[in-house]
Order: structure tokens, then sequence, then C-alpha cells
């Protein structure tokens, strides 16, 4: 019985200051989990805009805006960044007979630090394309001298 009672005190001699210990080794490992959480929530919302943007772009080339200069300074006016790169491609309306008619789209790449200390970038992307049989009704048609702007 003598023994037994050693044996248990010996223990919680030991194991006195175990939790600081694991909170030490484990306190990094939360911080960069949540740090990656943050980060990636900050991509996709970048995403996101890059998409709102992209489709704002090919409404104004529904709405009958053929000039892309005027297109990629709306899009950069839209989201507030000059580090943009940016691909506009408009098709001419073809005749309705044709079964596949060309298409015009809009793709926006956005640079992001992956690391500021190595200096690598990665790109996020969007992409809005729209087919050039499907123009609507100009209600907001943009006037010729706002175009030469």
């Amino acid at each position: 019985m003598h023994n037994l009672f050693l044996l248990k005190t010996n223990l919680n001699i030991e194991t006195k200051g175990n939790a600081l210990v694991e909170t030490i080794f484990f306190m990094p490992v939360i911080i960069v989990f949540i740090l990656a959480i943050s980060w990636h929530a900050k991509i996709l919302i970048m995403r996101q805009q890059l998409v709102i943007a992209s489709r704002y772009a090919t409404d104004l080339i529904l709405q009958g805006c053929k000039n892309e200069q005027f297109i990629k300074k709306e899009i950069k006016d839209f989201l507030g960044q000059k580090n943009l790169k940016i691909n506009i491609k408009i098709s001419e309306k073809v005749p309705s007979p044709a079964f596949s008619p060309p298409s015009s789209y809009v793709e926006i790449y956005c640079p992001v630090d992956v690391s500021p200390l190595a200096g690598k970038k990665i790109y996020v992307s969007a992409r809005s394309e729209v087919y050039n049989d499907t123009y609507i009704i100009d209600f907001f048609k943009i006037p010729d001298e706002e175009q030469k702007n």
C-alpha cells in the first residue's frame, strides 16, 4: 500500500507543468493554421471581386461598348487596382443563322504576393464570356463622347 502511494506522488510530481509545455509547442501550429485560413479567405474574396468585375465588363460589351481601353479603365476604376493584367476580345455580331456565333470575353489577372521575402507571386484570375448574338436593348448605351475618353 505504501509503494502505491509513492508511485502516485511521483507521477504527480513528474507531470507538473505539462499543460504549459503542450501550449508552447502547439501555439505556433494554431497561429499558422489561423493565418492560413485568413490568407485563403483573402484569395477567395479577391477572386469573387474579379468575377464581378469581369461580368460588369461583359455587360458593357453587351450594351454596345466596343472600346477596349474604356472597358479596361472601367475595370481598374471598379476594382481600385492598377497592377491588373486584362485581356479583352470583342467579336463582331454575326447574322442569326450561324450555328456557332463568336463570343466576346474579358479575362482579368491580379498578382498576389505569396511570400514577400522570396518575391514569388501567384495570379488570381477570372473570365467572363458572352455570345455576340445575345445583345440586349440599349437602355444604358454609353454615349460616343464617353467612349472616346
